[in-house]
């Protein structure tokens, strides 16, 4: 059930079907903060309301009239760096998530999963959180190698402790929101300490940065597994 706030989240709805456009709006004006600012149909009418007015979050299908999801995340990403994008789409999370995250996307729905749990992602979107689902994370973490960190050997022993905290308990799973709690900061500041990781990381993305945590995490574990050694990459 959608909850009242005093804080407006301002959102453009992109989606190029007009009855399934229609209900979901008609849903998002239910649920307060949730300020619908506009409704288009496709990637330039979306650029034209930017320019024009204040967004905080953008909903976009990733079949839009008349260009494809990705390339308007990536444009809308370079253009309005400040805008959350969260891409609610028919399009499976499987093969489509990983993708719109590393565009720049900071959520992604499968829109079988209706209108409540989309104005609780764009809740936390708006807040400075990833929102993704069990199966994304799961596929975002495939395919990483034993012992084959991202995080370059000694890096973390050059972050501050602050920063060190916040990227350890990302790796834990931990939300910025729960971070910024159990750190007794403010969401600004974290915001602040996950872009500094970004940049030593040099990484574009929050979901990136996730996933480089988790693996850091997994590669010391296996390391004190080991004694305190480098493990050994499995032959593949």
């Amino acid at each position: 059930m959608c909850q009242s706030s005093n804080a407006c989240v301002s959102v453009l709805l992109v989606d190029p079907h007009p009855a399934v456009g229609d209900a979901l709006a008609a849903a998002l004006r239910t649920c307060p903060p949730l300020c619908l600012m506009a409704q288009v149909p496709s990637g330039a009418e979306a650029m034209e309301v930017l320019d024009a007015k204040p967004v905080s979050v953008v909903v976009a299908d990733l079949d839009l009239q008349d260009r494809h999801g990705f390339t308007f995340i990536s444009a809308l990403s370079a253009q309005h760096p400040a805008v959350e994008v969260v891409v609610y789409s028919r399009y499976s999370e499987r093969v489509y998530a990983h993708r719109a995250l590393h565009l720049g996307a900071s959520a992604y729905l499968m829109k079988t999963r209706g209108p409540a749990e989309l104005a609780e992602a764009l809740g936390q979107v708006h807040e400075g959180q990833l929102y993704v689902t069990p199966r994304v994370v799961a596929r975002m973490l495939q395919g990483l190698g034993p012992g084959a960190a991202s995080v370059p050997h000694g890096l973390a022993e050059a972050f501050t402790d602050q920063e060190l905290a916040v990227f350890q308990m990302l790796g834990e799973g931990y939300t910025p929101r729960q971070i910024a709690d159990r750190l007794c900061l403010s969401m600004a500041t974290t915001a602040a300490y996950r872009r500094e990781l970004r940049s030593r990381l040099n990484v574009a993305t929050d979901a990136e940065l996730i996933v480089c945590a988790v693996e850091w995490m997994r590669y010391e574990a296996m390391r004190d597994s080991a004694g305190g050694q480098r493990p050994r990459a499995h032959a593949t």
